[in-house]
């Protein structure tokens, strides 16, 4: 991940604090605030992987980079107008997204009895009713920006590019997050606003791993990514103690033989010298993701009593 930023917030004067090399991959431009509109960029890119430059700047923002706009404490109330609209203007140019296009106030904004702005518990000198502040706030939501919570302080600066950096790298590294229904809300729905939110899916064949005897929803989901979402192939793996013997174990690392075996006994396939029972599972339409799973006799019947899923 790489951070960067415009040439004038690193000069003496500003208010943007100085970032901490050590923490981050940072690269100083001249250019990005008059082509851009933002003091920062936050991509999911290594400089080594793709330079920041203007000619690589369109690949940055498909991969999903975030153009920010910092404002301390009054420069926020002074930039309203012409300032803040010529910023969100240049950030729409290059971005496909809103949450691309962030502005990010850095301060504790309040009212006073007057109905004037207070930042820091302090009034500004300029004076700007908090009802104007309110609507220029929400004028950067309507234009087809993102408002950032205010941070309290401008050391929390830092804190926030971390969290940043690392919601763009499971961004660009993810299609689908995995998850179960009972946990979270599924959003497997067509974004219309295209934000840089991670489908969340719990297929079927996901939730029959995870309650499969000796599984598990953490194991289940190294099984899902293991086996290429095939359900069927998984449980097929895991009750083969023959295979598993006699080396043609195909599990994920760090699953091993007593895994297998004390699964194949929780469900009841017998064990022996000579003859090993395993499942063979078909999935109805040849489907992985669907959960009616059908159990057949393999060498030895099953036991006659019922598998507990």
């Amino acid at each position: 991940m790489a951070i960067g930023i415009e040439l004038g917030e690193t000069k003496s004067g500003s208010q943007t604090p100085k970032l901490n090399e050590k923490k981050f991959e940072i690269k100083v431009l001249k250019w990005l605030e008059k082509l851009t509109g933002a003091d920062l960029i936050v991509t999911p890119f290594a400089l080594d992987e793709l330079p920041l430059a203007k000619g690589t700047l369109k690949e940055h923002m498909e991969a999903g980079a975030t153009l920010v706009q910092i404002k301390n404490n009054e420069d926020l109330t002074s930039s309203a107008g012409d300032r803040l609209n010529y910023s969100l203007a240049k950030m729409i140019e290059w971005t496909p997204n809103t949450a691309q296009r962030v502005l990010l106030p850095i301060g504790l904004y309040g009212c006073d009895r007057d109905g004037f702005v207070l930042v820091n518990g302090r009034k500004t000198h300029f004076k700007m009713k908090f009802k104007a502040f309110q609507i220029m706030l929400g004028s950067w939501c309507d234009g087809g920006g993102r408002l950032e919570y205010p941070l309290a302080r401008r050391s929390m600066l830092e804190w926030w590019l971390i969290s940043k950096e690392k919601k763009l790298r499971e961004y660009r590294e993810n299609n689908i997050k995995l998850a179960f229904p009972n946990k979270v809300v599924i959003n497997d729905y067509v974004d219309k606003d295209k934000t840089l939110r991670i489908p969340t899916k719990a297929p079927d064949g996901l939730v029959l791993l995870a309650n499969f005897p000796g599984i598990g929803k953490t194991l289940a989901i190294r099984l899902w990514k293991y086996f290429n979402g095939n359900a069927a192939a998984a449980l097929e793996a895991l009750t083969d103690l023959g295979a598993a013997k006699h080396g043609g174990f195909s599990l994920p690392p760090g699953i091993g033989i007593g895994k297998v075996r004390n699964i194949c006994r929780t469900i009841g396939l017998v064990e022996s010298d000579e003859e090993y029972q395993r499942l063979t599972v078909t999935l109805e339409n040849k489907n992985p993701n669907i959960i009616n799973v059908i159990v057949t006799k393999t060498i030895d019947e099953l036991l006659d009593s019922e598998l507990p899923f």
